[in-house]
């Protein structure tokens, strides 16, 4: 039997200030972090099979999930505008989390 993971915890440096945010893995399924991770395993699936978010998804997550579509579609652009920090209200995540209901979520901005 495999080991359950109970507790993931990240802590992130930008300028100067840290902070650390708990991820629930009972939630979460993948976290991805460094460029390779992202430009050639997350965006190249969404890229081969995007996903139309139903009307329910999107009221149901956060209001920055918004951002991680494009027009309510998940797929290889959305991620890299995603971790490429290309959305103007956005700077580049230091990691997306992946959920099994929701579309890939950038780390919220360390202030």
């Amino acid at each position: 039997m495999r080991p359950k993971i109970t507790s993931i915890a990240v802590t992130m440096e930008h300028q100067g200030k840290t902070k650390t945010v708990h991820i629930d893995p009972a939630k979460n399924t993948a976290l991805f972090w460094g460029d390779h991770a992202v430009d050639n395993i997350l965006t190249p699936f969404y890229h081969n099979n995007p996903r139309k978010l139903t009307h329910e998804e999107q009221k149901a997550n956060l209001p920055h999930h918004s951002e991680c579509t494009r027009n309510g579609i998940v797929d290889g652009e959305a991620i890299q505008q995603i971790w490429h920090g290309e959305h103007k209200s956005m700077q580049q995540p230091a990691f997306i989390a992946k959920t099994g209901h929701c579309p890939p979520c950038p780390a919220d901005p360390v202030e």
